[in-house]
């Protein structure tokens, strides 16, 4: 009967509180995301402890991907995937080198998560968007991210002796 009590007091307590809701703006989460990856490069770059840049990198990706690109314009919607892009490969990046120390399963994770940002970025260029809206500037950041995710994705495959990637892989370069 106490705990019961007890129980009806406390909701009683939490019901009364004033609830905070303000909405958040884009410029704020793309402020946090920005924050967050620069401390995931500088933690990388200081050869700090590797779960922090990984939380770092895994929390900016977090971040960018709260923000509605396909409400913007093309080029504030191209920034926003761009960064979107090179967030993921930080990631991967990161969990890569903690592969070094002693975590077998990160080549695993990295071929798989490469592979596919290979193919969501392939997606993205071709689309007719994505297509009409890229001047040379846009199509080499685009090329960078991709040439990035084909390394992480090869490298994972060479380290692990998987052939049939590592051939689906550079049968991928003929159409890329």
């Amino acid at each position: 009967l106490n705990r019961i009590k007890t129980m009806k007091r406390f909701h009683e307590t939490v019901d009364s509180m004033p609830q905070y809701q303000e909405g958040t703006s884009v410029d704020e989460i793309e402020w946090f995301a920005s924050t967050s990856y620069n401390l995931a490069l500088k933690c990388v770059a200081e050869n700090m402890d590797d779960t922090n840049s990984l939380d770092f990198a895994q929390l900016s990706r977090k971040f960018i991907l709260l923000i509605p690109h396909k409400e913007f314009t093309f080029p504030k919607m191209f920034h926003y995937t761009y960064w979107e892009f090179r967030s993921h490969l930080l990631y991967l990046t990161i969990i890569q080198t903690r592969m070094y120390r002693g975590n077998p399963d990160a080549l695993l994770q990295v071929q798989i998560e490469s592979l596919t940002l290979m193919n969501d970025i392939s997606q993205k260029r071709n689309r007719q968007d994505f297509k009409d809206g890229c001047g040379s500037y846009e199509n080499e950041k685009m090329d960078g991210c991709l040439s990035d995710a084909l390394l992480l994705a090869f490298e994972a495959s060479l380290q692990m002796q998987d052939q049939i990637k590592i051939s689906e892989i550079l049968l991928s370069l003929i159409h890329i």
